[in-house]
């Protein structure tokens, strides 16, 4: 509990898990005076008002009525059926949270989970390209770069952030080369049907 000269006290409720749940602010009345350093809990006759706050995930209630609801954008407060939206401005600490001082990165190592996205986004799409044209026979076409899976795009940019994108590019760039082996065979072995049926004929 904080206590101020005053006489006002704020008061803090957590649960087990560390979770604020529960704020009481208490106002005393004029004339009482607390010697700095000490705390002394007030009468009921000291008291003149009492509110609370109480925390319930992301909603939020003032003296038992529901006030406000957070939101990832912002939060919205409500005044009986009204409700009011308010939204952040964007900030440049948004990437750690508004907090730089908590989520420094002094060496530097954000970028790794950069290039790894990028190498895991590059390494996908280029292996759907190639797997688009060994399927349509060797034949280069807008398809072959437009047809993808961009759901697996976004995975590998994922990954790619965690440090498993080029090995997962690896092993779908090995799928796709026995893809085009099993093609060239089977284009090799038609040639040689074609070529001997050919040689029948004569």
């Amino acid at each position: 509990m904080l206590q101020f000269q005053n006489g006002n006290t704020t008061s803090y409720q957590y649960s087990n898990d560390g979770v604020k749940r529960k704020v009481t602010h208490q106002t005393a009345i004029a004339n009482v005076v607390i010697p700095m350093g000490s705390i002394q809990p007030l009468s009921s006759g000291q008291i003149a008002y009492t509110s609370t706050t109480d925390y319930c995930g992301n909603v939020i209630y003032e003296d038992g009525i529901l006030s406000k609801i957070l939101t990832s954008e912002g939060y919205i407060t409500l005044s009986g059926t009204t409700s009011t939206y308010h939204y952040y401005f964007l900030s440049p600490y948004g990437y750690c949270a508004g907090n730089p001082i908590a989520c420094s990165d002094e060496n530097g190592e954000w970028i790794n989970f950069v290039v790894g996205a990028i190498v895991g986004v590059a390494t996908d799409y280029a292996v759907q390209v190639v797997a688009n044209v060994v399927e349509n026979g060797g034949e280069i076409t807008m398809d072959a770069f437009t047809n993808v899976d961009r759901k697996s795009i976004a995975i590998s940019a994922g990954t790619g952030a965690m440090g498993v994108g080029i090995a997962s590019g690896i092993s779908k760039l090995t799928k796709v080369a026995k893809i085009a082996q099993i093609e060239a065979k089977s284009k090799t072995t038609g040639a040689i049907v074609n070529t001997q049926k050919d040689e029948d004929n004569k």
